[in-house]
């Protein structure tokens, strides 16, 4: 009987790991980007060009700063 708990709690616990991941994922696609550090923050695409530019899904550029 413990076992199977023991299998049952698993199991909830990653399901639960998972729709976790997948709402955070879901939940950075549906944020409006406004500079190039929150594009890094969403973790979008960087071009290593300088100066550095981060591309999001929906095609926007933004581009890092000059040192």
């Amino acid at each position: 009987m413990i076992k199977r708990l023991l299998i049952l709690f698993a199991f909830v616990t990653l399901l639960t790991v998972v729709f976790v991941a997948h709402q955070s994922e879901y939940n950075n696609q549906g944020l409006e980007i406004q500079n190039f550090q929150e594009c890094l923050i969403a973790d979008y695409e960087i071009i290593e060009t300088y100066p550095e530019q981060c591309i999001t899904p929906d095609g926007s550029v933004f581009y890092g700063p000059l040192y």
